[in-house]
Order: C-alpha cells, then sequence, then structure tokens
C-alpha cells in the first residue's frame, strides 16, 4: 500500500468511529425503539397435527416465523382459548367422549401480532379400552302417551350416555313388559277403564341403567265398540286379521333392498306396525316377513306402486301372523337367483301363518308354487291375480302351479281373484273349510284340485273356468290322496260355476255328477273314489263366509276389471287382454321392463310424520302438526287405517 492510500483509509477509518459514537450517544434503548415499531404480524403456524384418544387431544405443529420474533401460541376449542404455550405442542385433557371439536393456533410475537392457523376438526371417540363404563344414562325426556281404549303408545326423546345407549326398557306398574332399541313402544295389553305408570328405562351396554319419571296413563272405555274387519271390503276366514293396527306408522323412503328407510327395516320391526310408502318402483330381490301384526299398504306409493322383483316370504321356522298385505306386486324371477332350489322358489310363501288377508295383490313366476299357503289358517286371498307360474326351475321338470294350501291348514277364503296361465293348481286346498268363490281360472288344465289327503267342507261357487290355448280344462278334479279304509270326510256344494269350453261345454254347472257327459272331464272328476257321495245338497254355512257372491258371468267383467295390484303393470294388463282374447301361453313370460307405462310420483306433504296427508287430516278434524294416527274415528277404523282404507277403495273406483 502507498502512503497515499495509508492516509485515506485512516481518515475513512476515524469517521465511522465518530458516527457510531454519535448513533450511541443520549441513553436511548435501540432494541425497544425496534419493538415499538413493529406491526408486522408472524406467519400462520404450519403442520399442525394432532393425537386422538377417548380422554386427551394433543396438538403439535411447525413453528411460526416473525420479523423479530414468536412469544407463545394460544388455542382455542370451539371459539374459546383454552391455554398458552411457548413450545410448539398442546394436550387438551378436558374433552368428552363421542364428542367433536374445533381447534385453532394463534401464534403471538412480542408486540402482540397475532395470525391464527386453520381450524382443525377433530372426533373424539369412545373409551374403547378394558377399563369399567360405570357411568349410568340420562334419563329419556319428552315422555308421552298416546291413549285409545285398546293401547297405549309411548314416545319419548333419546336418552344420552358417555359412551352410547343400548337399550330401553318399558315397565308398566313397576313389571317389564318390553325392550326395544327405538324411541316408542306400543302396549296392546292394556283394559278399558284403567290406570297405569309407566317407566322409561334407558340402558348402556355395559348394564348401568336410569330410570325416568313416571307417567301416569289413563285408559278410557271403548266409546265406539264396533267390531272392524282388516277393512271395510275384507271377507272370509281372514277378514278379521287387525295387521298393524294401534301401532306405529313406517314410512318406506327408498327401493333398497334393506337398511334404514326400506320395506325390509319396516319388516324386521318386531312390533305392531302399518308400513306406508313415499316411493313406488321396483325393489329388487326377496322381501322376507320375520314378524307379524303388521299392515303393509302397498295403495300407498305414489304413482306407480311397488314391485318386488323377487319373492315375498314369512318366516317358516317361526311363523308370523296377523298380516294385512294389499296392493303389492310380486314378480318371482328365478333366473336372478338361480341357486335357490326351484322346490322352494315360490312367488309368496306363507306357510304355517295364521290370520291373512291378501288383498288386490299381483303375483307371478312363482316355480314351485306361485301362492303358497300349506299348513296356514284363517286366510283370505281376494281381488288378486295368480298367473304365468314358471315352467323351468324345477327340479321334477315342469311344474307350473297356481296356489297350494296343504294338510294342518284350514278356513281358506278364495274369492273373486284371476287364476291365469298356470298348468295346475287353480286352486289347489286339501282342508276345509273353505270357500272357492267368484274366480275366474283361464287357460289352465287344472282347477280346483286336492293333490294331498282331504278333509272337510267345501263351497264352490261362482266361479268362471275358461278353455285358454296351451291345455285341455279340467274345471274340477276330486283327487283325495287319502290311502285309508272307508270313505274320506269331505263334503263338497257346487253352484253356478260356468264353464266357457267351446266343442265340449260352455253353460253353468251345478252338480257334475249328475251329467257326466256334459263335458269330457266330468266322468273322470274323482280319483280312486266316488266323490259323489260327498255332494252337499246345501250351501255349508261357515262362521266367517264370503258375504259379496256375484252372478259368475257377470263375476267375469268385475273380476277381469278390478282384480290385482293397480296401478295394474304390463303382466296384469296383458293378462287381461290374453283372457278376454283367448291367448297367451304358459311361462313365467317377465317383460325387460317391469316400468312400462307406470310412472314415479310425489308423496303429499305430512308434516307431523304419521303417515297421513296434512290436507286430508285437516279435512278430517285432525291435527297435521302432532302424529294423531292411532285416534279411533267414527268408522270404527283408527285415522291411518282410514286414510288408507279411502286410497284403495279410490285406486279401484269405488
Amino acid at each position: 500500500m502507498c502512503i497515499t492510500d495509508f492516509f485515506k483509509f485512516f481518515r475513512l477509518l476515524s469517521l465511522a468511529i465518530l458516527l457510531a459514537s454519535c448513533g450511541s450517544g443520549g441513553g436511548d434503548d435501540s432494541s425497544s425503539d425496534q419493538s415499538s415499531s413493529d406491526s408486522e404480524a408472524p406467519t400462520a403456524v404450519a403442520d399442525v397435527t394432532n393425537t386422538i384418544s377417548f380422554q386427551s387431544v394433543t396438538l403439535s405443529w411447525s413453528a411460526a416465523t416473525d420479523n423479530v420474533g414468536i412469544d407463545h401460541y394460544q388455542v382455542t376449542r370451539n371459539g374459546v382459548a383454552i391455554g398458552t404455550t411457548d413450545l410448539t405442542f398442546f394436550t387438551d385433557d378436558t374433552v368428552s367422549e363421542n364428542s367433536d371439536y374445533t381447534y385453532r393456533v394463534i401464534a403471538f410475537d412480542t408486540a402482540g401480532n397475532s395470525t391464527s392457523s386453520g381450524a382443525v376438526l377433530v372426533s373424539v371417540p369412545a373409551n374403547s379400552s378394558s377399563e369399567p363404563d360405570i357411568e349410568a344414562p340420562s334419563p329419556v325426556s319428552n315422555l308421552d302417551a298416546s291413549v285409545t281404549s285398546h293401547a297405549v303408545t309411548l314416545s319419548w326423546s333419546a336418552a344420552t350416555d358417555n359412551v352410547g345407549i343400548d337399550h330401553y326398557q318399558i315397565t308398566r306398574d313397576g313389571v317389564v313388559i318390553a325392550t326395544t332399541a327405538s324411541t316408542s313402544y306400543v302396549d296392546q295389553a292394556v283394559s278399558q277403564e284403567t290406570d297405569y305408570n309407566y317407566h322409561v328405562v334407558a340402558f348402556d351396554a355395559a348394564g348401568n341403567s336410569t330410570y325416568s319419571n313416571a307417567l301416569p296413563v289413563s285408559v278410557p272405555a271403548n266409546s265406539n265398540p264396533v267390531a272392524v274387519k282388516a277393512f271395510p271390503t275384507a271377507e272370509g276366514f281372514g277378514a278379521n286379521a287387525s295387521g298393524g293396527r294401534n301401532g306405529q306408522v313406517v314410512k318406506v323412503t327408498n327401493l333398497n333392498l334393506s337398511g334404514a328407510g326400506s320395506l325390509q327395516a319396516a319388516l324386521d320391526i318386531d312390533a305392531p306396525r302399518i308400513i306406508v310408502f313415499e316411493v313406488s318402483g321396483i325393489i329388487e330381490g326377496d322381501i322376507r316377513i320375520p314378524y307379524g301384526d303388521v299392515t303393509i299398504a302397498g295403495q300407498t306409493a305414489p304413482g306407480a306402486g311397488i314391485t318386488i322383483h323377487g319373492r315375498l316370504t314369512c318366516d317358516y321356522s317361526n311363523p308370523p301372523d296377523n298380516i294385512i298385505v294389499r296392493h303389492l306386486r310380486v314378480r318371482a324371477d328365478h333366473a336372478t337367483n338361480p341357486g335357490v332350489d326351484g322346490n322352494f322358489y315360490d312367488g309368496v310363501q306363507c306357510s304355517r301363518s295364521s290370520n291373512l288377508i291378501f288383498d288386490h295383490l299381483s303375483v307371478s313366476g312363482g316355480v314351485d308354487e306361485t301362492f303358497d299357503i300349506f299348513e296356514a289358517t284363517n286366510v283370505t286371498l281376494q281381488w288378486s291375480t295368480v298367473s304365468r307360474a314358471d315352467t323351468d326351475g324345477h327340479p321334477g321338470g315342469t311344474h307350473n302351479y297356481g296356489l297350494i294350501s296343504g294338510p294342518n291348514g284350514a278356513n281358506v277364503s278364495i274369492h273373486h281373484n284371476l287364476f291365469a296361465h298356470n298348468g295346475n293348481r287353480n286352486p289347489a286346498v286339501a282342508n276345509g273349510p273353505c270357500e272357492i268363490i267368484n274366480n275366474v281360472i283361464y287357460n289352465v288344465r287344472h282347477g280346483f284340485v286336492h293333490h294331498n289327503p282331504a278333509t272337510g267342507d267345501f263351497n264352490i261357487v261362482g266361479n268362471y273356468y275358461r278353455q285358454g290355448p296351451e291345455n285341455s280344462l279340467i274345471p274340477f278334479y276330486f283327487d283325495d290322496q287319502y290311502s285309508g279304509s272307508g270313505t274320506p270326510m269331505l263334503s263338497y256344494y257346487l253352484d253356478d260355476n260356468y264353464v266357457d269350453d267351446p266343442g265340449d261345454l260352455v253353460g253353468s254347472v251345478d252338480n257334475p255328477w249328475l251329467t257326466p257327459y256334459a263335458h269330457s272331464s266330468f266322468e273322470n272328476i274323482d280319483r280312486g273314489w266316488n266323490s259323489s257321495v260327498a255332494r252337499a245338497g246345501e250351501k255349508h254355512q261357515f262362521s266367517q263366509s264370503v258375504e259379496t257372491v256375484h252372478n259368475s258371468l257377470a263375476n267375469y267383467d268385475l273380476v277381469l276389471a278390478r282384480a290385482g295390484a293397480f296401478p295394474r303393470d304390463q303382466i296384469d294388463s296383458e293378462n287381461v287382454d290374453e283372457v278376454n282374447a283367448r291367448t297367451g301361453a304358459w311361462g313365467a313370460r317377465i317383460p325387460a321392463d317391469l316400468m312400462q307405462g307406470l310412472s314415479p310420483g310425489t308423496p303429499p306433504a305430512d308434516t307431523d310424520n304419521d303417515g297421513m296427508p296434512d290436507d286430508w287430516e285437516e279435512s278430517r278434524g285432525l291435527s297435521s302438526s302432532t302424529p294423531d294416527h292411532n285416534n279411533l274415528m267414527s268408522s270404527g277404523y283408527t285415522a291411518i287405517e282410514e286414510y288408507i282404507n279411502e286410497l284403495a277403495d279410490q285406486m279401484i273406483g269405488q
């Protein structure tokens, strides 16, 4: 370095020292000045994670940054500050099980500037540890009762529990009468003019329980002791079924095969219930009835009705009783379920059950039978169609059978139905008392048969047997398969049965035994015994007879106009056309589109969710804001029954 450069460097160094000395004078705190002028907020914390147990939530995060420095973090839960920390994690041990929370982490600098993280949503689970649950549920709230002269319907708001409610127990006057997982219960075992005290006891899974307050109830006398049938037009041995009367209303809200809102879920309830529909269309698959005391009101399905593309079956090992089914289409289709043995593939099967009435059903496609009420008692099938039994799928070959009621069954009424395109069993009933009244039987080989050992009294009156293109017509075949000695205990009364078999017989038949020449089948009317000895001179008087009996010729038009589920689908419409035109064929003949010609509708407004439209309730002086479906009406029916009965009548123009 030269001397000139050295002096330049020395002067610059001296100037720098002088300036530094001036800047530090006067006792000022440079760091304090910097803090008081800091208005820059920190960055938000990042990477917030959580660790959850049923007892605590631990949050952790990456540190925020700041132009001066982070002072601390504040943690909020559901918008409320619950703690501060200068670390990058925080544990909240004041949480509750089965609860949802929203956390935020707020970074603060020394000047008080702050920035919040995004929301962190956390669900705290129930206690899954082995520690015993000793906390009892809360009592149920809003316990209330709807009372008639023959039933008390309890309802309540759900209890709460640290783990969860398992079930409720119902006590009446201190005695346990039922358990349920729902928030309602119908007690039908009450007496008129009697006072009761009810409690609802909430249980958790550990067995901890809490009683509700007592609910006093006074059951009144029956102010209208009118005896009512299943519905006003019900007739025959099944007419006294009460179904789900005085029970809860259950709505079907989707066409799923199972799950919440499905028909199957409604049927799986073990309590009196009336099932109504807020949807219409096709349910794909088999439907099972495990419990009785049920009314299935298919007439409530808006617009297109309900088609079960499968089977409708009752539990066989524990057969349900007291069932009302109206306006359903059952289209069995073995091709969709070929793994099921054809011996057991029926369209409708309710064997061994009791107190059943089927009204305006349309059933087709069964492989073994299309309609099976084997060993059932007190049964009515009325104003329905049983048609197109499947000719394939049975291990014994072509079966093509209509309806069977076998030994041990009794009290069977089959009236005003259309049997079409079934080779045999139209119908087959082994045991009386039995009524076969005003049916139209078309394109069959055998009309009435037994096909089992037979006993009892039979009225076969006013039926119309019409020859079809498939086979020779045999209207009656008394093939009792009794193998003992002597004459079977049988008695037949026949009257006004019209045989429409051009070229053989066209006319009414009262006593086929007296005119064996009248029709080619009459010479072989029985099998192995002289059935003429069993002809009764007068109509059998039964305790629950069909009262509406038409002339066979007039009945032909009535059945073709009114039988089956409404609105009619393609199968029923074709059946009627084929009967009139004397066309058609055996076999299931299932259309590719089961909804052809049908249009789903919209359910009416039902504010109180009791199954009855608001405008209908208001027109009847009922409440559209409070469930009153079990109110007793002047007709003797409950309000919901009166509504669904009127709806069914409107569908067929009555």
